[in-house]
């Protein structure tokens, strides 16, 4: 069957190969395995009682507040008055410490539904020029990487770009051709500069290099050549020392030609281009304490739980080994899905793997389900939309049609692959962007989550709806949507940071006021769908699940200029219980983890957050600025704030 997947997936891509033999990849993954245990030291599981604080349960139908929570041997022994805590701990034999919260909120530990682990990774062996850098502020763990700087320009960009080459040994890496160095930066994007920044050849020639030769040397005498990856992970851009580098390569040189004219690499041309300075420079050999950061930021923010959708992108097995051994070994568990772009893809993970999806053992690492990728990514104009994008003619993307591009030609590929996955018991979670990919995604599970003409009673098809699939981003729901998605069990996962962060330039250069009212339209979801949860898509987005729930909560546009910051469709603000249950139980189950994790029950995980401040205070408005005082793994403290501690 004939498919074109010009498109590709550069967010899944964007994972980095461990290594070019197999000697390499068992290398790799041994040195991530000495990385993180000298970073994370295992704590013992340890019996104790909290109480003197507010504790949440979050548990279903509604969260409770209770006095005391009891845990022990890694889960949760009782929840209750103190007294009874207290009580029930020494029926149970358990010798426990009483540990006070003076005044500090207890909650489940956080998820984050939606990340990529190694792709995040990757990113921290280059430079962050992000819209989330403040100055020479870089730390993902400080207090301002969950804001935008409003200054972001191709101005300021430029500046960091020169100010690297003054400090070539920090900022830039050597190629290994000798002749050549590398400013990598990760995280540009044009759509959320004042104004919009078109970044081409032209602008990376003319930007403080020989104008018109981007062969400008840096002190040590080496050729500069510059690669930035657009936040979206399908984009990037190239000065021509960078395209030429992949042009002596035979793998990427015939893919590349045509990047030579404009600067700008679309979706496998990012692929490519990433891979080949993951083996050009010395970004492999940074992986292991990329890997290591990217888990302290996360427990600093008070995650328990990451589910990376794409796992096992390149190397396939040695890469679910390789996270295995992060999941062992790190502060938290992780979870994730299956990446599949063709039928050979899947046909591969069907006879290799089956779906872990209700082990009560302490799973610090499962597979849960079958990803695919339908379209690309509405901020960089290549979700594929029913009408053009209003700024199409500005911001134009080469080889890219003015309103995005599908992955699948024919669009029955797509259909086959969905049908396929869930007959064969695998929950699908599809990444779809476009209002138009996203009816064709619905078109998709149709056929596959409704009664076949064949079968003599609904139970197949009930037994399909039970997989709990996923619609990923959803970001354009019309109401015809939202109830086609609920009369077949769908549930969406929502990259809130859509709205938080580029509401309002979807609004005002995008899609415009009308369109734009479609975006994660959380409540509607919440109201016709059994859950929805929120992720952060990192590296797309910082990770921070209070974040996230602030921005369901207050739908606020933090692009708009001025302190005052406009209401994107306030029909759809979640209120504080149901954004918190969407990163604590909802987000549980979405991730096949409800049996386990998310809510303070007995017998679950003892998967524990303690914050400074208590996100359900009604009052409470900047939920990403309450302090993370500790977080808990399976009853072991996996983090203390050294801050408070």
């Amino acid at each position: 069957m004939p498919q074109d997947h010009t498109l590709g997936c550069a967010c899944c891509g964007h994972a980095p190969k461990l290594g070019s033999t197999q000697e390499d990849n068992q290398k790799m993954i041994d040195a991530i395995k000495l990385t993180l245990r000298e970073r994370f030291p295992q704590a013992p599981q340890q019996a104790v009682i909290f109480h003197g604080g507010t504790i949440h349960t979050m548990e279903a139908p509604a969260s409770r507040t209770v006095e005391a929570l009891g845990i022990a041997n890694g889960v949760i022994v009782a929840t209750g008055s103190f007294e009874e805590v207290k009580r029930k701990m020494a029926d149970a034999g358990h010798d426990a410490n009483e540990r006070p919260l003076d005044g500090r909120t207890l909650m489940p530990g956080l998820i984050d539904s939606h990340m990529h682990m190694l792709g995040s990774a990757l990113n921290k062996a280059w430079n962050n020029v992000s819209a989330f850098r403040h100055g020479e502020d870089t730390d993902a763990d400080s207090s301002s990487s969950q804001t935008l700087n409003l200054d972001y320009s191709l101005k300021v960009l430029e500046e960091w770009i020169k100010a690297a080459q003054n400090d070539p040994d920090k900022y830039l890496l050597k190629d290994k051709d000798g002749e050549t160095s590398w400013f990598i930066g990760y995280g540009v994007d044009p759509s959320l500069m004042t104004p919009w920044g078109n970044i081409n050849l032209e602008w990376l020639e003319g930007s403080g290099w020989e104008s018109g030769s981007g062969y400008e040397k840096n002190k040590h005498g080496q050729t500069l050549a510059i690669l930035l990856i657009n936040a979206s992970g399908h984009l990037a851009y190239a000065n021509s020392a960078a395209i030429k580098r992949f042009e002596s390569d035979p793998n990427t040189e015939k893919l590349m030609a045509s990047a030579l004219k404009t600067g700008i690499l679309t979706e496998l041309q990012v692929s490519s281009a990433m891979h080949f300075v993951g083996t050009c420079t010395s970004t492999q050999q940074k992986l292991p304490q990329g890997i290591a950061d990217v888990l302290q930021n996360a427990v600093a923010r008070g995650i328990t739980t990451l589910f990376d959708p794409s796992m096992g992108v390149n190397d396939k097995e040695m890469e679910l080994e390789a996270l295995r051994q992060v999941a062992h070994l790190g502060p938290l568990r992780l979870a994730g899905g299956l990446f599949v772009h063709t039928q050979d893809d899947l046909s591969y993970w069907l006879e290799n793997h089956k779906p872990d999806l209700d082990n009560h053992l302490d799973q610090r690492f499962s597979i849960k389900g079958i990803k695919i990728i339908s379209d690309g990514s509405n901020q960089g104009l290549t979700g594929l939309q029913r009408h053009p994008y209003l700024c199409a003619a500005d911001h134009p993307v080469p080889n890219v049609p003015t309103n995005g591009k599908y992955n699948y030609k024919p669009k029955s590929d797509l259909e086959s692959l969905v049908l396929r996955a869930l007959c064969q018991g695998w929950p699908t979670l599809v990444h779809a962007n476009g209002d138009k990919a996203i009816k064709r995604v619905l078109n998709a599970y149709g056929k596959a989550l409704n009664p076949f003409p064949h079968e003599a009673s609904s139970e197949p098809a009930q037994r399909r709806r039970a997989l709990r699939s996923r619609l990923e981003h959803a970001s354009l729901l019309d109401d015809e949507d939202i109830g086609r998605m609920a009369s077949m069990g769908l549930s969406p996962s929502f990259l809130i940071g859509h709205v938080g962060y580029w509401g309002y330039v979807f609004q005002g250069t995008i899609f415009g006021a009308n369109k734009a009212q479609l975006l994660d339209r959380c409540r509607s979801a919440l109201d016709q769908c059994q859950h929805i949860s929120l992720h952060s898509d990192h590296f797309v987005s910082p990770l921070g699940p209070l974040r996230m729930a602030e921005q369901a909560i207050y739908r606020k546009m933090e692009a708009a200029p001025g302190s005052e910051k406009p209401v994107l469709n306030a029909n759809e603000v979640l209120n504080h219980e149901q954004a918190l249950r969407a990163v604590t139980l909802d987000a549980a189950w979405h991730c096949h983890l409800d049996h386990l994790v998310g809510s303070l029950e007995p017998g679950k995980l003892a998967d524990l957050v303690i914050l400074k401040d208590d996100p359900l205070d009604k009052s409470r408005e900047n939920l990403r600025d309450i302090i993370v005082h500790e977080t808990w793994l399976a009853g072991a403290r996996s983090y203390a704030n050294p801050a408070t501690h």
